[in-house]
């Protein structure tokens, strides 16, 4: 297809557009031009000092630039801060639009007529908008022959616009009032927040600020921990908080405020009052009067977000005494309190959980230690406590349970947990470090916590890599014992003994029954020494001393061992009785 065609295409589908303004007697005749259009402002509408609308005969609306607080404001017929939604509406018509040339000047000069015929002896709206160095000054006229399109007169011309250029302007003045009530208010932005209402008649207030490490704190009505959820939902809250209906009356109807929100951010601090009136009794929703103190404006608001306001700000403080998963965890402290050894359990890295203290284990019982993990991740508050009862046991020197937490990648100290009494109602008194008030724990909870160090030992104390085939044995005061396996277990002198192989294979892979504190005094020990094979200088498999245990068998696997295994196969028993003689 050739350049010729195109044009003829071109200029075919533009005159016919033309067309369609000929065929009406009510709206004038538009010449055919060369279908030029010009953009409608000619700069970036955003660079606008003012923009001025009258509808009609109405007072016109001035929206003008506050260039300090970098937003824009009616100035008048009311003092208020433009809406942002309807400013980029207004905003995204205009700086977009394009005109269509309708008539020039020399054609209206020949017909005066036609400003008639197209509604500009009185003009449905006239909108200035002034820039640093030019003004752009438009009047809107009837609508044309297309239902989507209306007659603008622009620098003594008539155009043909969309009819978007009105109804972007068709407003009353509280419609373009900013309805958002804190305007610029996300939660990166915000600093404080606090709540100040009535509760059963008395006052209330609850307040969060945002630390050094970038999380919220509160810290009214006490220094407390607070629920990152919850502050999110609040913040959120009030951002969304939005005017019903401006009202035009005087602040003194504030007097007595049943609610006051205030938010410092990165512009400073708004603080908004509400009042009640009715009760909302009778099938009529109470009435929530609304003062902005910053914009000085009184309106109504709705009910419903006020009411979820409140919720919000009753579930700041956290539940959860630690906030973290139990794969975060690094390191767990349980110190039983004053003259009792504590137990430390440690990960490096990313290795299986260790017994470092009182005992050094590289296993640790997995049934315990997973109902500590589960436990620490679930402590959560069944109540609150402003006053603590003095016997509650969380004071200093009192002797009761404190656990301390370290989680990966953690810079500070450990989170520490004290627990206190338990009530005779099944719940704990606890509190942790650095909250000013206390919390009751449900006890069972509790006590997967404050488990005894020896629960954590792990029951396997002997896998061997290899059978024995030589044990030596000593008694206290008694010449050594020496028994091989040669084709069957034989003592020293070449009889045969009964149930070493049986003990021998159990020592292979053995797990304790339970896991004891060391009786005071303890019984004489035999000690058991066993070889690879049947020579004396052959490599040790294992050490360990058997002691009775009243029917079963105590074993320790070191010198003074403060804890020992009780094994109860009878086997184990036997040998010992016969060794013991």
């Amino acid at each position: 297809m050739g350049w010729k065609l195109n044009t003829v295409l071109a200029l075919a589908v533009g005159g016919g557009a033309f067309y369609l303004y000929k065929s009406s007697g009510e709206r004038p005749e538009a010449p055919s031009d060369d279908g030029l259009t010009r953009k409608l402002l000619p700069k970036n509408v955003w660079e606008a000092r003012q923009i001025k609308v009258q509808i009609g005969n109405q007072e016109p609306m001035i929206l003008a630039l506050d260039a300090a607080n970098e937003q824009f404001r009616i100035s008048d017929p009311v003092d208020d801060v433009a809406s942002m939604a309807m400013l980029k509406s207004l905003c995204d018509t205009y700086g977009t639009a394009h005109l269509l040339v309708g008539f020039t000047a020399e054609e209206l000069a020949k017909d005066p007529q036609l400003v008639q015929k197209c509604g500009f002896d009185t003009p449905r709206a006239k909108v200035e908008v002034r820039f640093a160095d030019q003004a752009v000054k438009l009047e809107i006229g009837l609508n044309g022959h297309r239902s989507d399109e209306l007659y603008v007169r622009l620098d003594g011309k008539i155009f043909i616009g969309s009819k978007a250029l009105f109804s972007a302007i068709q407003h009353n003045p509280d419609e373009f009032r900013e309805r958002v009530l804190f305007t610029h208010l996300a939660v990166g932005e915000v600093q404080r927040l606090r709540l100040e209402r009535k509760v059963d008649g008395k006052p209330v207030a609850d307040a969060i600020q945002r630390q050094p490490n970038g999380w919220f704190g509160i810290v009214e009505p006490a220094h407390l921990r607070a629920d990152q959820k919850m502050v999110d939902g609040l913040v959120r809250e009030a951002g969304s908080l939005q005017v019903a209906r401006f009202l035009s009356g005087s602040v003194e109807k504030f007097e007595k405020v049943d609610l006051t929100l205030s938010i410092s951010g990165s512009r400073g601090m708004e603080t908004l009052d509400l009042k009640r009136l009715g009760d909302g009794k009778g099938g009529n929703a109470p009435v929530l009067l609304g003062h902005l103190r910053q914009r000085n404006i009184v309106f109504e608001v709705p009910a419903g977000p006020i009411a979820r306001l409140e919720w919000w700000a009753r579930l700041l403080r956290a539940k959860h005494l630690l906030e973290v998963d139990r794969e975060q965890i690094t390191r767990i402290e349980l110190d039983p309190g004053v003259g009792q050894q504590p137990c430390v359990l440690a990960r490096p890295g990313s290795r299986d959980f260790r017994l470092e203290r009182p005992v050094v284990s590289e296993q640790v019982s997995p049934t315990p230690l997973s109902k500590l993990l589960d436990a620490l991740v679930k402590l959560e508050a069944r109540e609150f406590l402003e006053q603590v009862p003095a016997d509650s046991g969380l004071a200093d020197g009192q002797g009761y349970f404190t656990v301390r937490v370290t989680v990966h990648g953690q810079l500070g100290p450990p989170a520490a947990i004290r627990f206190g009494r338990t009530r005779t109602d099944g719940l704990v008194f606890a509190r942790r470090e650095g909250d000013q008030a206390a919390v009751l724990l449900p006890q069972e909870v509790v006590a997967d916590v404050r488990q005894p160090w020896i629960d954590f030992v792990h029951r396997r104390f002997l896998k061997l890599d290899a059978l024995p085939f030589r044990l030596e044995i000593d008694v206290p005061g008694k010449p050594r014992r020496v028994l091989v396996n040669k084709g069957g277990w034989h003592d020293e002198a070449g009889a045969e003994v009964a149930d070493v192989a049986d003990f021998a294979a159990w020592m292979k892979l053995l797990d304790a029954d339970d896991v004891v504190k060391m009786p005071s005094p303890a019984a004489p020990a035999v000690h058991v020494l066993a070889r690879r094979d049947v020579h004396q200088q052959s490599g040790v498999l294992a050490e360990f001393d058997l002691r009775p245990l009243g029917k079963h068998v105590l074993v320790t696997t070191g010198r003074d061992a403060p804890f020992g295994y009780v094994v109860r196969k009878e086997v184990f028993r036997r040998l010992l009785d016969r060794w013991s003689k």
